[in-house]
């Protein structure tokens, strides 16, 4: 099923929940843009227990544009329903997808426009969810599709 799930980056919460009642009632899901200024060179907002405060409109998922997610993968579990990690961020997916199947959260990977497709091969049987970035530089509004 092919759906459109707006990106919101925010710098502070304020802005992240702004932005979410913006479209809770237009679309299903939101996606969160995690930015560590590492794996992406921008930083966004990224304090999971701020999620506590919304009313759970519409359901989230945490696009972890991050190095190393693995360490935090317990921290977005309790509050999105969905995490997406990048193939290209850590070395250790084979135990991000281990730990994932264990707890009540659907996993996506993502790949880099630059990445090729096969890179998903070993994991498309055990992921629900595959984002594609269609852009050449992460983290930043407003480039070209």
């Amino acid at each position: 099923m092919t759906e459109v799930i707006p990106a919101i980056i925010g710098s502070d919460f304020k802005e992240v929940a702004r932005k979410i009642a913006l479209v809770e009632n237009l679309v299903n899901w939101a996606q969160l843009d995690i930015m560590d200024g590492l794996f992406a060179p921008s930083y966004s907002w990224a304090t999971p227990d701020d999620l506590e405060r919304l009313d759970g409109k519409i359901k989230l998922e945490a696009h972890l544009m991050i190095e190393e997610p693995e360490q935090f993968i317990t921290d977005w579990s309790g509050v999105v329903d969905r995490i997406l990690v990048h193939v290209e961020s850590t070395e250790r997916l084979e135990n991000i997808i281990k730990q994932l199947q264990t707890l009540p959260i659907q996993l996506g990977l993502v790949l880099l426009a630059k990445t090729p497709v096969e890179a998903l091969d070993p994991y498309l049987d055990r992921v629900r969810h595959v984002q594609l970035m269609a852009i050449d530089e992460i983290g930043f509004h407003g480039h070209l599709f």
